[in-house]
């Protein structure tokens, strides 16, 4: 008579439950912050309007829940750092921001020129927060302008008196 072969049978159960363990456990999850309401660009973001939730790791890149918002970001969308930035490194010191018609393609950052139809002349520009990717969003973003011609701009931009041009690259 022979012994069972115990040292085969925990050795199979061994393999068996490490090949469980490594199909079955759990995703690396890491902490993400969402906004819990609505927040409207330029607004400022912490941790008042946001909340943490985890999500899968390297879903998306790391960002902190402080700054303002560069574009608009609905109840419970994901904080990216394409939407959350500090404005006070994009808008240069005595500039005005104003919301107006901008083109699809405007990232914060992106220097512009504004053309003033009725006068003929330009300004420069720098796009503060883009367009919302909302197709059905009003198309509003904002651009900082100089303060000695934020009030030409402006008025223009009520009238509807303004073309915008993005630099590229």
């Amino acid at each position: 008579m022979q012994t069972p072969p115990w040292g085969r049978w925990l050795a199979a159960s061994l393999i068996v439950l490490g090949s469980l363990w490594v199909e079955f456990r759990p995703a690396p999850s890491v902490e993400h912050p969402f906004a819990s309401e609505q927040i409207p660009a330029g607004a400022a973001i912490g941790d008042w309007n946001t909340v943490l939730r985890r999500v899968p790791a390297g879903l998306f890149k790391a960002v902190a829940p402080n700054g303002e918002a560069l574009t608009n970001i609905a109840s419970g969308e994901p904080l990216l750092a394409s939407t959350v930035g500090d404005h006070d490194q994009t808008t240069p010191a005595g500039w005005w921001s104003i919301e107006m018609t901008l083109p699809t393609s405007a990232r914060p950052g992106d220097r512009a020129q504004i053309v003033l139809l009725d006068a003929g002349s330009t300004v420069p520009a720098i796009v503060v927060a883009g367009v919302a990717d909302d197709p059905l969003g009003s198309g509003l973003g904002i651009v900082a302008v100089p303060g000695d011609q934020a009030a030409d701009v402006a008025a223009a931009a009520v009238e509807g008196r303004v073309a915008i041009m993005i630099a590229t690259g």
